[in-house]
């Protein structure tokens, strides 16, 4: 079996609790603690128990545990696991050179197995056919509690099910969308206990109110509506049901919520959207006092109500459209006539229309957008000085090609040799003195030097990382833009001095600045290509990367500055290299590209005449 996370298990003390006792304890959340504490005081000989649950229809789960910590827990899975195999009581006799024996009992509830306990105990303590005959005793309780749980769940949903149709039918008493709106907000407030109860619907990803419970359209203006608005919209960003106050393990956003309830004196708050097609198209709130929060069950049945109820409320709107959406939905009717069989003359005319269309297109060109190009790095990794000491060595200086590994400087290691020979000292010590006083019996004294040890320890880790960072080398292959240090060998250095500035020898960026005219016309991902001064025979392909919201002046042109990177590097570039780039837009209408520069003109000009 595998094993057990214990950390979902509930570990139980042993008590004594009596059977009438265990009945007014039924209905407690850890009611299977007291009915394990039962066990325990019904059956005094078990060495150990293990008890395991269904929990909405999911698999078994270990639920109580008795003792704590529990050395047979892995025997006692393995019992649960083979007499859900056999799907009946097993009795394993004790193994050789052992008296203990092991026990696992099934309770099922309309041939499904709801409940196993599983339990060990001295076959000299008791006999197995007592022990038995006990287990099944209180199992029989067991039984009859998780029977009336089952009986309680089928209620619950026929209660949710009878609600789902009332309020279908309370919607189809009206045929105005409004007063179907109203009518179904009063009911769901009065079916789930709420102060208010607001129904939105979402058009084009923003929430639009239209319902409030108890009040008439005047009242969607107030400040109140406002917030709840927002709580509706905080939801449907989120596509998710929100619930105020908040639970533990809930990680959602509810700054808009937790407004709304403040407004409303602290009240609990439920925001549910309603989904079709992983889309929503309706958002409720629900409003409830203070002191009546909303549980994890109410919230799946409002789910349950909604999933089916909003769809109906949905249909009712969409008989309700105004003249121009029926004339939209009929224009969408056309359309699907004009692609269907038949309709000649709609087909010639469209056909017309399309070769028109066609003609005026297909002159085009392939638009190029020309900047200014530097090449700069990828990124300049600053070295700094590791600690505090002594320069021993330095081995390269600006404009050295470094090799990943290579050591670029050495600092001064003998003191920190030193602090490594005291720690290993002092860890010796700290460990014979930890033995003498385990030997003696000296527990306050052991756990004193266990303390020294474990510091001597850290000290030697320590002196153990100084010394490897005393050696600075290149994190890649790189080129080595400032920094000479050979002048300054046996110098004393800071931590944190800069000692060097690297960069990568085969990661390098395009930098274009493009004018302000053309900005607007370049996008990430766009393609292009850009020719070097120093090797104007080769063009080098690129893709644009990022765009910088910042303008510069360049030799008195405003222009944007735009990054990018190279397909393929070379071995020709080199950091400060410069050139032309051009980036390809796509293909456009040549009339387009002629009467670009002009129409850009006649626009800057109109506004500054008409303002």
């Amino acid at each position: 079996m595998h094993e057990i996370p214990k950390a979902n298990v509930h570990l139980v003390e042993r008590q004594s609790v009596s059977l009438d006792a265990l009945n007014q304890l039924a209905e407690q959340p850890q009611w299977a603690d007291y009915w394990l504490q039962f066990v325990l005081t019904e059956i005094p000989a078990l060495a150990s128990a293990l008890l395991t649950l269904t929990e909405a229809g999911e698999s078994l789960k270990p639920t109580a545990l008795w003792p704590n910590p529990c050395a047979d827990i892995q025997e006692l899975g393995n019992l649960i696991e083979d007499s859900i195999e056999c799907q009946r009581a097993i009795v394993v006799p004790p193994a050789q050179g052992t008296s203990v024996c092991g026990l696992a009992y099934p309770v099922s509830i309309d041939e499904r197995i709801c409940a196993v306990f599983a339990c060990r105990f001295d076959y000299g303590d008791a006999e197995i056919e007592s022990v038995l005959s006990q287990v099944e005793k209180v199992c029989l309780w067991l039984e009859v509690r998780l029977r009336k749980q089952l009986l309680e769940q089928q209620r619950q949903r026929g209660m949710q099910q009878e609600q789902l149709l009332d309020g279908i039918l309370t919607m189809n008493k009206s045929q105005a969308i409004n007063e179907v709106g109203l009518q179904w907000a009063d009911y769901l407030a009065k079916t789930y206990s709420c102060d208010r109860v607001c129904i939105g619907e979402v058009h084009g990803g923003e929430a639009v109110l239209q319902v409030v419970s108890g009040s008439s359209d005047h009242a969607l203006n107030s400040a109140v509506t406002k917030k709840i608005r927002l709580a509706m919209q905080e939801a449907i960003d989120q596509q998710r049901r929100l619930c105020w106050p908040r639970k533990d393990d809930d990680v959602g956003i509810y700054v808009q919520l937790e407004k709304l309830s403040v407004a409303q004196n602290n009240a609990c708050i439920a925001c549910v959207p309603v989904f079709a097609n992983q889309k929503s198209y309706l958002v409720l709130t629900f409003e409830r006092p203070a002191t009546v929060s909303f549980s994890i069950a109410e919230l799946d049945a409002i789910d349950a109500h909604l999933s089916l109820a909003g769809a109906c409320y949905e249909t009712k709107r969409l008989a309700d459209l105004s003249i121009w959406q029926v004339l939209a939905r009929r224009l969408k009717v056309q359309q699907e006539k004009l692609f269907a069989h038949g309709y000649v003359k709609r087909k010639v005319v469209a056909l017309c229309v399309l070769a028109s269309v066609l003609f005026f297109s297909v002159v085009t060109g392939n638009y190029r957008i020309s900047a200014d190009a530097e090449l700069e790095p990828s990124a300049i990794r600053l070295i700094s000085a590791p600690f505090s000491g002594y320069l021993k060595s330095a081995n390269v200086r600006a404009g050295d090609q470094v090799a990943k590994g290579a050591e670029l400087l050495a600092m001064d290691d003998r003191d920190l040799r030193l602090t490594k020979i005291q720690a290993i000292s002092q860890l010796s010590q700290a460990n014979k003195q930890y033995t003498e006083a385990l030997a003696e019996g000296d527990r306050a004294q052991a756990q004193i030097f266990l303390a020294k040890v474990e510091q001597a320890k850290a000290q030697l880790a320590s002196a153990d990382r100084d010394l490897e960072r005393a050696r600075v080398q290149a994190p890649y292959d790189a080129l080595v833009v400032s920094g000479d240090l050979s002048q300054q060998v046996g110098a004393a250095i800071n931590q944190g001095d800069e000692l060097f500035r690297i960069s990568p020898m085969t990661d390098y960026r395009l930098i274009l600045f493009v004018s302000e005219f053309n900005i607007a016309e370049v996008e990430l991902g766009q393609r292009g290509r850009v020719v070097f001064s120093s090797a104007t025979d080769h063009t080098f392909n690129f893709e644009v990367t990022n765009l910088t919201p910042v303008a510069e002046v360049r030799d008195g042109t405003t222009v944007f500055r735009v990054e990018a990177t190279f397909e393929n590097d070379n071995q020709v570039f080199r950091p400060g290299l410069v050139g032309i780039g051009k980036i390809e837009v796509g293909e456009q209408l040549l009339i387009d590209m002629w009467t670009r520069d002009l129409r850009h003109w006649l626009s800057l000009k109109l506004w500054s005449f008409w303002g």
